[in-house]
């Protein structure tokens, strides 16, 4: 009742959103309550081969049903840190069910450091008896995903005592600006976006398919 993994590895969910350097762990508690407990430092890139240690990051998670349940559930907190700063700190919540002919997503994702809705997001799917399906999506999000990191986008070259340096880690930036400076600084960096999207799709014939979508 017991996994573990270790090395670069991909998870999305749980607050985990894509590569990481460390190591996962999972409890299978009850046959359908499943704890798991991950640590690690992020990949920016898969390009990247050595462990890039400036920012570190551990999440604790909870998976409620089993593979066979219709509805599944999982809530989380994560916790992600830079150079002394809170880079991330999120609770979430994640929601899967599947039937014959529905399904549905939901994904919910709150920074309770920075107080804003990092994501939400609802995917519906419906699939009918002629093979023709309507799914409906709405996205909230922060763009890029609201992180103290963001505070150095943007920004290449400022002129520090002794010097014009160039800034590269959050290191850098609180040799000059104060720690609420940076967070408010990531906040100016980061925008909204809303999304919402219709479509439905039916076989035409074996090898053509009609799609129809509207976006806004």
């Amino acid at each position: 009742n017991i996994s573990g993994r270790i090395g670069r590895q991909t998870r999305n969910g749980s607050g985990i959103l894509g590569r990481f350097d460390g190591g996962l762990l999972g409890w299978q508690v009850r046959p359908k309550v499943r704890l798991n407990v991950a640590a690690g430092f992020p990949v920016t890139s898969s390009r990247i081969t050595h462990i890039q240690n400036d920012r570190f990051f551990y999440g604790i998670s909870t998976d409620i049903g089993s593979k066979s349940d219709k509805l599944q559930t999982t809530f989380y907190w994560f916790d992600q840190r830079s150079h002394g700063l809170v880079d991330r700190r999120s609770v979430g919540n994640e929601m899967r069910y599947l039937n014959n002919r529905f399904n549905a997503y939901t994904i919910f994702d709150y920074d309770v450091h920075f107080g804003k809705v990092n994501l939400g997001l609802v995917t519906l799917n419906y699939s009918m008896k002629d093979q023709s399906s309507v799914s409906f999506t709405a996205d909230y999000r922060q763009s890029p995903l609201l992180t103290t990191t963001s505070a150095l986008n943007g920004t290449f070259a400022q002129t520090l005592p002794g010097g014009t340096t160039q800034i590269r880690t959050l290191a850098d930036l609180r040799a000059s600006l104060t720690d609420p400076q940076i967070y408010q600084l990531a906040k100016d960096n980061t925008q909204v976006t809303k999304s919402v999207t219709v479509s439905y799709s039916r076989p035409i014939s074996t090898i053509l398919q009609e799609i129809g979508r509207a976006h806004v």
